[in-house]
């Protein structure tokens, strides 16, 4: 499981360093199918510093990262990242947007005041809203 934990991770840091991407989505998505952290605990030493070391590369590299709401439609029933991701995100002043990636037009704004308010939780005050690669600031309230 370490190994799988480390290499998911390791793939996203290339993807921030990468210098194609303005936003990191689905950070977490590893524990998708981790139902009650049946496949791994959240608290594994070893998933915290992998966590840690990706925000940091994506803090480095000058990009965001999105609360995706999908994952309240899967096993681990959470949005993407965990709340925990979210405040060290915001603690290392990481922008942040927020999506649903839904597939179905009755879903497009499925869990986004949860989102919303996640976000503020976390200690966020502004979300990004991303148009062609240019972005701009909605201010939560």
């Amino acid at each position: 499981i370490h190994n799988m934990i480390k290499e998911n991770f390791r793939q996203i840091r290339l993807a921030a360093n990468s210098g194609l991407f303005d936003c990191i989505a689905h950070l977490d998505v590893i524990k998708t199918f981790n139902k009650n952290q049946f496949i791994f605990n959240e608290n594994d030493p070893v998933y915290v510093e992998e966590v840690l070391k990706t925000l940091d590369e994506i803090k480095k590299n000058n990009l965001a990262i999105e609360i995706n709401t999908s994952g309240l439609t899967y096993d681990c029933n959470s949005m993407f990242p965990s709340f925990w991701i979210l405040k060290e995100a915001s603690k290392r002043k990481i922008p942040l947007t927020i999506g649903a990636d839904t597939h179905w037009i009755e879903r497009l704004d499925a869990g986004i005041e949860e989102a919303y308010e996640m976000a503020r939780e976390a200690g966020y005050t502004e979300i990004l809203k991303f148009n062609k690669r240019k972005y701009s600031y909605l201010y939560l309230t």
